[in-house]
């Protein structure tokens, strides 16, 4: 019978039960002498009154609380009374691993330190003579402090004591086997050896721990079968799915270590856990500094490497594209690798592209013409002259036809999908949509994303769009597979992008990669993709739908500050930007006329900045933002320097100044989801709770002039963002704004009258304006896209950006009317593209912007192409 709160066992109170397994119970406990809260665990009762285990309990903690090592859970104590034996343990604050794997695997740094962490701890056991023998994601509890090893129930001490828990280790594996239909207890971590009751030693928790690790990289369990039968085998026979298919990012040497511990004979196992730990810890290491390395020597050869005159380049080009072409149509086997740059025409501002057609004789390049219009160009390899394609202004999403001999193209101020025939220029009008994402032909017809997020087909004579998948997320870069039938795209996941494959026939998306831009698959069996500034490649299987094998680096440096910035053609024609600049960050001070006044702070990777209300210091965070570890630090703008506001090792986001400049709430993912906290500008005191749930995500935007509202992002699981309001004074958050729609980036006017936020209602990212307290009415302010709202001051003008230009508008309110003016640019800021809150602050008067701005710059004076680009990975 489970321990009531309020029972005393010697000096300790029960509180509260923590949880229970078929080795014991534990509560939480009050130690009423040291006045401190332990762990309590006993035996359950159906063991309890069996001496052998009464004796091993006893036993066991004993020789647990001689091992002190971090990253084992501590034993305090140990006794007896009425009757009950119990075990004192540390109480820890936290989560198992176990439960951490519900929200999807670890990032692959954070996986690696976290291996070191327990196989140090298994070390220690190991060193004093201690099999775990039931290592497991439920058995390590994640702390602040780092990972801790828990329950050694079915520990073995020494020989006496094996032949003693035999009986105990079968009594676990009978009782899993007698429930019907499911795999209970230990089994999907236990090795080869100890399903065929053979003695286990150190190698057999060097089993486990590889599976551990595994499934902390992964996120799914090394070894899965539909009964225990099947799962026996595969654990007995099978291999797992290879690591760096599951999880690209990883180190191959980490999927070695991992290898050697799963081997199915424990003499191929690294023999001890000391050694396990070096390795992975050599990894970590050797990783950082090989980054590191790498990185300087990308940042060096950007700023030293000289390229050729155009001029030289321009009169070259031809000649050698027009022998290249040659060769490709005659000899393609017997092709050489050849590098050459292709000039942009003078006196025409570059866009995006190129995008090669599927025969690699042409390419599109956007250009512009006169203020915000731009064209598309056809560029002919052969003889390197461009052309204007007809009826391709303002186009957005282009794509070529199977043959090369047509395009597809949005054009976005006509509201049309068009055919346009490349060589007599004459076009027909396929469909009318106000928005696509991306565009995709194949000989089954042209595939599109609408602006409602779904995927439709539609017939390359045009016809009616057919759905074939419905999706929550803005997809990008559409590409068919060569079965005609599946397609890849890229949508928004992380802070990064994932590639995920789909099929016309309909299913669920399956994800592929994840990577720093779009994917694009190759004839030859490849995908490449964009990572931390290089242009890589790995093998694909179309048929599998998965990666294999190991990313190589086609182009170590390469620049992806626009769409289409690489492409490659059916015979082996690579384009792309050489990258320039180091792809940092900077916070940079601007005027309204886009002239640099200053910078703020270090190079370094910055998120969600925030002005105090009366703009002498700055709130930002800084960090690692795609593996979400950052801090909130305060920068002091009138003296100079800067102080650390947040200090736990989890993600800490989105600080928000009240308007008495006395606390800054931000968001925090420390329990694990993402909650609402808050603290002293001062730095005094400690963090705050404010609000949590859950599961909902949950990300504050401002706060409202009378302190008395926060405006929130609030997502739930599987929905889009919306807009919800969080009272201060009572801690109530509640709905404000919430469709099927995203809305947020909300800002409510000095007044606390208007409230500026986004949505994507219209297919688009668009501004709008809506009366507060809503009352039905409402006004779009932006004209050609918009995001990131925010007031002056006085509330006579608005700031937006608009992709990339920090845009500003009138406002004219009176009562409950508003007169929005015309939304005009004020300079082009060069902002990262990944969406965050806040990449531009607007001052008080509006007179000044803090921008964050990337580093990286465009080489906008032309493009590079590779011919037989495969020859440049031979032996990798």
């Amino acid at each position: 019978m489970p321990l009531s709160a309020g029972t005393r066992l010697g000096p300790y109170q029960i509180v509260a039960p923590l949880g229970a397994g078929g080795m014991g119970e534990v509560y939480r406990a009050q130690d009423t002498r040291l006045d401190r809260t332990v762990a309590l665990k006993v035996l359950p009762l159906h063991l309890a009154e069996r001496e052998d285990l009464r004796q091993r309990f006893q036993v066991e903690a004993r020789a647990i609380a001689r091992l002190q090592h971090p990253n084992i859970c501590a034993v305090f104590d140990v006794g007896a009374d009425s009757g009950v034996d119990y075990l004192i343990l540390e109480y820890l604050e936290g989560e198992t691993l176990e439960k951490r794997l519900e929200r999807g695997p670890l990032p692959v740094s954070e996986a690696l330190q976290l291996g070191i962490q327990i196989a140090s701890g298994l070390d220690a056991a190991h060193r004093a003579g201690i099999t775990h023998r039931d290592l497991k994601p439920g058995n390590v509890m994640l702390t602040k402090s780092g990972a801790k090893l828990l329950d050694f129930g079915l520990a073995k001490f020494d020989q006496k004591a094996a032949a003693a828990s035999s009986s105990t280790g079968m009594a676990t594996l009978t009782k899993a086997l007698t429930v019907e239909g499911a795999i209970m207890g230990t089994f999907h971590y236990m090795a080869p050896e100890q399903l065929e009751g053979a003695d286990a030693d150190a190698r057999t928790d060097i089993f486990a721990f590889g599976l551990l690790l595994y499934e902390a990289i992964t996120g799914r369990k090394a070894f899965q079968g539909k009964s225990q039968a099947t799962l026996i085998s595969a654990i007995m026979t099978a291999d797992p799915t290879p690591l760096s298919t599951l999880q690209p990012m990883a180190p191959p040497a980490l999927e070695r270590v991992i290898g050697r511990c799963i081997a199915k004979d424990p003499d191929e196992r690294w023999q001890s856990t000391r050694d396990l730990c070096r390795e992975l810890e050599w990894i970590a290491l050797g990783g950082s500094q090989i980054g590191a390395q790498a990185a300087a020597a990308g940042t060096a050869a950007r700023k030293s490497t000289s390229r050729l005159p155009w001029i030289v380049a321009a009169l070259a080009v031809a000649a050698a594209a027009v022998l290249a072409w040659v060769h490709f149509r005659e000899r393609p086997q017997s092709l050489p690798m050849v590098r050459f740059s292709v000039a942009i025409p003078p006196k025409l501002p570059f866009i995006a592209g190129p995008r090669l057609s599927p025969d690699g004789s042409k390419a599109l390049v956007w250009l512009g013409n006169s203020g915000s219009i731009w064209n598309i160009y056809v560029y002919t390899l052969a003889t390197g002259e461009y052309k204007l394609l007809p009826a391709t202004e303002e186009a957005t999403y282009s794509c070529w036809s199977p043959d090369s001999r047509y395009v597809a193209s949005l054009n976005s101020t006509a509201g049309e999908l068009r055919k346009i025939e490349v060589a007599g220029g004459g076009f027909s009008i396929l469909a009318k949509t106000t928005s696509t994402n991306s565009l995709a032909w194949s000989r089954g017809g042209i595939l599109y994303g609408g602006g409602d997020g779904n995927f439709y087909l539609i017939p390359a004579e045009g016809g009616a769009p057919r759905k074939v998948l419905a999706s929550t997320d803005t997809a990008t870069f559409l590409q068919w597979l060569p079965d005609g039938e599946h397609f890849l795209f890229t949508v928004a996941s992380g802070g990064g992008l994932e590639t995920r494959v789909a099929s016309i026939q309909g299913g669920n998306p399956k994800a592929v990669l994840q990577s720093t831009d779009y994917a694009l698959y190759a004839p030859d069996g490849r995908l490449l993709f964009a990572r931390n500034g290089a242009l890589l490649a790995q093998a694909f299987d179309p048929a599998k739908l998965a990666l294999s094998g190991s990313p190589s680096t086609i182009v170590a440096s390469i620049s992806t500050a626009n769409r289409s910035s690489y492409s490659v053609s059916q015979n082996g024609i690579l384009t792309f930007h050489a990258g320039l600049g180091s792809g940092e960050q900077q916070l940079t001070w601007f005027d309204r006329t886009g002239r640099k006044l200053g910078e703020v702070g270090g190079v370094d990777f910055y998120t969600n900045p925030a002005l105090s209300p009366d703009g002498k210091r700055l709130a930002v965070g800084v960090g690692d933002y795609f593996a979400k570890k950052r801090d909130i630090w305060v920068f002091d703008l009138v003296r100079g320097g800067s102080s650390r506001l947040t200090f736990d090792p989890a993600d800490d986001f989105n600080p928000t100044w009240s308007p008495d400049g006395r606390y800054i709430a931000f968001g925090s993912d420390r329990k694990g989801k993402r909650d609402l906290y808050r603290k002293l500008a001062s730095g005094t005191g400690d963090d705050e709770l404010l609000f949590e749930n859950a599961t909902d995500s949950k990300a504050p935007d401002s706060w409202s002039q009378d302190g008395r509202y926060i405006w929130v992002t609030f997502q739930v699981p599987g929905k889009s963002d919306n807009i919800y309001l969080f009272t201060v004074a009572d801690r109530k958050m509640e709905k404000y704004l919430a469709t099927s729609f995203a809305e947020d980036k909300a800002h409510l006017s000095p007044d606390g009258r208007w409230l500026a936020y986004r949505s994507n209602e219209s297919g688009h990212d668009e501004i709008y304006l809506q009366p507060f307290p809503a009352d039905g009415e409402r006004w779009q302010v932006s004209t050609a896209g918009g995001t990131e709202p925010q007031w002056r001051n006085d509330g006579k003008e608005l700031f937006f950006l608009a992709g990339k230009a920090l845009t500003a508008v009138d406002i004219k309110a009176a009562g409950k009317s508003v007169e929005i003016g015309i939304p005009h640019k004020l300079f082009d800021a060069n902002v990262p593209t990944i969406s965050v809150r806040n990449r531009y602050l607007a001052t008080g008067d509006g007179q000044k912007f803090l921008v964050v701005s990337q580093e990286e710059q465009l080489d906008a004076t032309g493009f590079d192409v590779i011919l037989n680009w495969p020859e440049l990975l031979k032996g990798k």
